[in-house]
């Protein structure tokens, strides 16, 4: 089975040209939407973020601010690994 990957910047057509190969029936692992889903239902990792960047990265209900996050995490190299 072949294996490859598509990759870019923002608003350069990834989801158009996912689409378009998923209607000729190629499987499609979206690494976006799987770190979405294991940062809202994974405890652990919930915990690591909060442990290395503080309460500030959590929304008012609780939950961690992909926005908030985004802009912590961004700031130093370090974090950017």
């Amino acid at each position: 089975m072949l294996k490859t990957g598509l990759t870019g910047g923002i608003g350069v057509g990834k989801s158009a040209a996912a689409k378009a190969f998923k209607k000729l029936g190629v499987h499609i692992f979206d690494a976006d939407k799987e770190a979405k889903e294991l940062l809202d239902s994974s405890a652990i990792i919930q915990n690591n973020l909060m442990a290395e960047f503080g309460s500030d990265i959590l929304n008012n209900t609780g939950k961690i601010d992909r926005g908030k996050l985004a802009n912590v995490s961004f700031q130093d190299e370090y974090h950017q690994m």
